[in-house]
């Protein structure tokens, strides 16, 4: 995928959704759509990329770079067209992805402390190793 329209083609397809749905939840011409995806439309404005990588459910970097990031979780997409029509709707407010990202939020904290912990003891440890090898004789180290 070395093109900005070849990972937003793949990200669609991977996300089950029609050049059709795109293009009524980015309230677009379907041709219009077609035409970001065939490469057409060299001068995307950001907003619209912006739009795109909200619909789905990633990020303007990832589309841009030809490596994306892992993705930890990706927001569920509604598929009521009417919640794209209020522009009060974010996907960003949708409450369960929120409380799913909290949820990783809290289990990486955790794994993050006790990696700290463990790099705390090993510190430790090589401090009381370099001490006692002080101690030791040059001959017997």
């Amino acid at each position: 995928m070395n093109t900005i329209a070849e990972r937003i083609k793949h990200l669609r397809n991977s996300r089950q959704l029609t050049q059709q749905d795109m293009a009524d939840k980015l309230c677009i011409a379907i041709s219009t759509y077609q035409k970001i995806e065939q490469g057409c439309n060299k001068d995307i404005k950001i907003t619209m990329l912006t739009d795109i990588a909200t619909v789905l459910a990633t990020s303007v970097g990832n589309l841009l770079d030809e490596k994306p990031k892992k993705e930890l979780f990706i927001v569920p997409i509604p598929q009521d067209k009417s919640y794209y029509q209020s522009p009060s709707n974010s996907l960003l407010d949708n409450t369960e992805a929120c409380k799913k990202l909290r949820e990783q939020c809290k289990e990486h904290q955790q794994e993050f402390e006790d990696l700290r912990k463990l790099f705390i003891r090993v510190q430790a440890e090589v401090a009381k190793t370099d001490a006692y090898m002080k101690t030791l004789p040059l001959s017997a180290r």
